[in-house]
């Protein structure tokens, strides 16, 4: 019997197994290629998550600045009798009694 003779036997006799083998590597492959795009958007998601805390940072320490020359305004209006210093020096008091 020739080789292919015996190749085409053999194939004929293992055909469930051969195509079961090959569904079984074609599922691999295509889990693998879902894993790697997850990863992939997970990787992006990581830096985005990176950038909003940097940015979240950033926000919160010019929020202190702006308190600071907030605070001065405030007090420079009150020291002229302006009613609106007052005003928020009031609500600056009522926010911390509250929180």
């Amino acid at each position: 019997m020739e080789t292919k003779e015996k190749v085409g036997l053999f194939v004929k006799n293992h055909k469930s197994e051969i195509i079961a083998g090959i569904a079984v590597i074609a599922c691999g492959y295509f889990i693998e290629k879902r894993n790697i795009a997850n990863q992939k958007l997970i990787n992006e998601l990581m830096e985005e998550i990176s950038n909003l805390k940097e940015e979240n940072q950033y926000l919160k320490s010019l929020c202190e600045v702006k308190d600071k020359f907030f605070d001065k305004a405030i007090s420079e209006s009150m020291r002229h009798g302006g009613s609106f210093g007052a005003q928020q020096m009031a609500f600056k008091r009522w926010e911390n009694v509250v929180n």
